[in-house]
């Protein structure tokens, strides 16, 4: 990594004597720019409700105000099968984010067959669409950047009742009905300044559009930030969740096993072997303590940057790295998985890790919370096999 790469991944996190400097002074005086952009967009928008265009459906949008990993596909994820199991027709919609189909948009999946490979749909919305799928819970999946003709895409196409926008904070154009707004409970602000000088995509000011607040990663300790967040600050309800992370599934050296409707039974796994760990998400260093949590004692490791498209001679290289790590398999994320050649020979068992939301005893609140928003009717879910 070069010295001013360095300097700036210093000066946005704030760490240590390289977080000054002309690299801060720089970054601080753009986002300076940025802020007031930001600032003055939302109040343009704020001041006339019918400069947001409004789909014939509800509409449940779950977002961030930082860059990095929040939660927000498991977010989805959660609450579209939620809704498919109450029988409400339902359909996530997505940007597709650096999918070829971002621009023109397009169906991923209808529920029951996926149209596009992740190189088109994103990896985001395609590993949505393969999971929902293999739980068998029939949710279409639409991308693209024009997230009001990719809505009316899904009510025309599918019926939807209840649109689930992926990543749509600051998707200001789009009116919704319930904002969820995810915070990392570890770091839920970073070190409180805008884009570039610091992670968040919008100042403090724009918590106050949310409808709802889910602090994540709630484990033991969590900040003095996030302390504050929960003495109710925003003024808006505040759900806790913890990531729950399983085995998807094993992709087998000698043959793959078939997808589960959930995670991987524990008598499937026999033994936690040594293994090799690679991910490219936001946040890599977090899939090493994602791995040890599940019983996997890390041999050796790789990170590639966020949305990484792996080709055949990455994998190999990878394969060629876990074993000489000594390694007894190999662990990467569901998000990285859905972004590989599936025909690939793995030289060891491949574990793909997944993440699931808990909210613990707060499960039903949060649940009431969102019905009652939604003016959806208390009801038993009409798959009589999910979970409440």
């Amino acid at each position: 990594m070069s010295t001013l790469r360095r300097a700036i991944l210093a000066a946005i996190e704030n760490d240590g004597p390289m977080a000054s400097g002309l690299p801060a002074l720089g970054l601080s005086a753009v986002a300076r720019l940025y802020e007031t952009a930001m600032v003055r967009r939302a109040l343009w928008y704020a001041a006339d409700r019918r400069r947001s265009r409004r789909l014939p459906c509800r509409v449940v949008s779950i977002g961030n105000i930082t860059v990095g990993g929040t939660g927000k596909t498991p977010m989805t994820l959660r609450l579209a099968g939620e809704f498919a199991d109450a029988g409400i027709p339902t359909v996530i919609v997505s940007r597709g984010y650096r999918g070829k189909a971002e621009a023109e948009g397009g169906v991923v999946s209808d529920g029951e067959t996926l149209f596009m490979d992740a190189a088109t749909a994103g990896d985001e919305p395609f590993m949505m669409a393969e999971t929902l799928m293999a739980a068998q819970r029939r949710v279409p999946v639409v991308v693209g950047r024009d997230r009001y003709a990719a809505g009316m895409t899904a009510v025309r196409r599918f019926g939807a009742k209840i649109l689930l926008l992926d990543d749509a904070f600051q998707h200001l154009r789009l009116a919704r009905d319930l904002d969820l707004l995810l915070l990392d409970a570890r770091a839920p602000f970073g070190n409180g300044r805008v884009l570039p000088r610091g992670p968040l995509r919008e100042p403090l000011s724009a918590l106050k559009r949310a409808d709802a607040v889910i602090l994540t990663r709630c484990d033991p300790g969590v900040s003095p930030a996030a302390r504050e967040i929960e003495r109710g600050v925003l003024g808006c309800p505040l759900f806790r969740t913890v990531h729950r992370p399983f085995v998807r599934k094993i992709v087998r050296y000698s043959a793959p096993v078939p997808d589960e409707p959930g995670p991987v039974r524990p008598e499937a796994i026999d033994r936690r072997p040594a293994v090799f760990a690679f991910s490219g998400i936001a946040r890599n260093e977090t899939f090493i303590f994602t791995a040890q949590s599940l019983g996997f004692q890390v041999t050796g490791q790789a990170g590639f940057p966020d949305h990484y498209a792996y080709t055949p001679s990455d994998l190999t290289d990878l394969s060629a790295a876990a074993v000489s790590s000594g390694a007894g398999g190999i662990v990467t994320t569901e998000k990285d998985y859905a972004r590989m050649d599936r025909g690939f020979t793995w030289p060891l068992d491949l574990f793909v890790i997944g993440i699931e939301m808990d909210f613990g005893a707060e499960n039903p609140a949060f649940r009431r919370f969102v019905r009652s928003r939604l003016g959806i009717p208390e009801s038993p879910p009409v798959n009589p096999s999910a979970p409440a």
